[in-house]
């Protein structure tokens, strides 16, 4: 019979602390009690309070010298050690080490704050280096590249300029603070790089038990996920190996390799990218040979033979546009 792994997650009110417990544990419910196999519990305080923090006296008394609390899961802002753009300080975070002595340190890094408007700071987003939002940064990259765009909705407002939009660094009033979008080359790049360095620093530190990071890898419409989610899962049991569980074949397996598993899934490239057209109608036509071809018109002002503004009615059109 094979054992399955449990994932329990606990909050203790008492402290505001979380505690993400992992077992794999089995047994029998006979009257003859079959063999148990032997447990092993790891438990970890998620998000611990720091010294002067609430419940800091309650946490240093009653959970720090448990002999059941494996590790502290820590989290990082991008921001709080990459302070300007390729400029790292570790300084800060190395020194919350000492804070839970003879307890593994675990860092879950966030590039984004992940509070929608329910949770403070309620919808904006200020854990990015700011840098990464300009257009010299993405100007700097090869190849170059448009700034980085952030987008802005209902349960993400960002400081509430734009509504249910999206905007880059060329729009006036920018706003940095909404969604930005990862998978697009500047926010990569940079959150790359910020990886590459941590990885340096804590190259063989023995306080370590585990970092983890997110980057995106495709970007996939909504009504998709499940569909990807089974491509993966399907993958892992045709081609894991013996004994192995889902979070090791995800380290041993190449991010191609599920960009590849999902790439017929993938947002398809922008039809019209913004300068291109700005058409209030679209129209599509299904060829014989099986393409898609969509038809918009550009609406633009002619004054002397040049373009002098994007008109707002639909009477002003000019050339069409048409991509397959």
């Amino acid at each position: 019979m094979r054992v399955k792994s449990i994932s329990r997650i606990v909050l203790m009110a008492a402290t505001g602390v979380g505690f993400v417990g992992l077992t794999a544990c089995g047994g029998g419910s006979s009257s003859h009690p079959t063999p148990t196999p032997s447990c092993s519990v790891q438990v970890n305080a998620f998000d611990p309070p720091a010294p002067g923090g609430n419940n800091w006296n309650a946490f240093q008394k009653y959970v720090l010298p448990n002999p059941a609390i494996h590790g502290m899961n820590l989290n990082v802002p991008w921001n709080s050690v990459e302070i300007a753009q390729g400029q790292y300080d570790f300084s800060s975070l190395d020194g919350q080490f000492a804070n839970y002595p003879g307890k593994t340190i675990n860092l879950i890094f966030q590039p984004i704050s992940y509070s929608n408007v329910n949770n403070p700071p309620g919808g904006v987003n200020t854990l990015t280096p700011s840098y990464v939002f300009t257009t010299a940064w993405a100007g700097s990259l090869n190849p170059p590249s448009a700034p980085l765009d952030v987008t802005y909705c209902d349960p993400y407002p960002g400081n509430g300029t734009f509504v249910r939009t999206f905007a880059n660094a060329n729009t006036p009033g920018f706003d940095p603070t909404g969604v930005p979008v990862v998978y697009e080359a500047p926010f990569k790049v940079a959150y790359q790089n910020f990886i590459s360095a941590v990885l340096q620093h804590y190259k063989g530190n023995s306080s370590i038990g585990y970092m983890r990071f997110g980057l995106a890898v495709q970007s996939i419409p909504a009504r998709l996920a499940p569909e990807a989610v089974k491509r993966v899962l399907d993958h892992f049991i045709a081609n894991r190996l013996e004994g192995e569980k889902f979070r090791q074949y995800v380290l041993r397996t190449k991010v191609e390799t599920f960009r590849a598993l999902t790439a017929d899934l993938a947002k398809p490239a922008e039809l019209f990218p913004q300068g291109t057209s700005t058409s209030l109608r679209m129209y599509f036509f299904h060829a014989p040979n099986g393409r898609m071809l969509t038809i918009a018109g550009l609406r633009v002002s002619f004054e002397h033979g040049h373009v002098t503004s994007i008109e707002a009615d639909e009477g002003a059109t000019a050339p069409v546009v048409v991509q397959s």
